[in-house]
């Protein structure tokens, strides 16, 4: 899948003085299908390809499912599981602002 159609968000650069490429703060969102996809390594590219996994690749970068991660990378699910958490709780607050701004107009 090649990033058409999904929701693209990317944080702010996190730490003052430290420029994070912008590849490595996107996150894309399929509301369709209700997968968040967060950007991994070539090694994780490999895995998701074998397991037959969904994936975005955009640029020469790959974005794997979150829920994928909390899976097959056990040491780190918490952290999966908490940065899920707040990657719809950021989305939920911007489609509240959205459907506010429309209620205006």
């Amino acid at each position: 899948m090649k990033g058409e159609g999904m929701e693209t968000f990317v944080v702010e650069n996190p730490i003052a003085g430290k420029q994070i490429p912008e590849w490595m703060r996107t996150v894309f969102f399929d509301r369709e299908k209700d997968i968040i996809y967060v950007p991994g390594t070539m090694a994780d590219f490999l895995c998701v390809s074998f397991d037959g996994g969904p994936m975005v690749v955009r640029g020469d970068h790959g974005y794997f499912s979150i829920k994928w991660f909390q899976r097959e990378k056990p040491k780190e699910r918490q952290s999966y599981i908490e940065l899920e958490t707040r990657i719809r709780e950021m989305i939920t607050k911007l489609d509240a602002m959205l459907s506010a701004r429309k209620g205006e107009g």
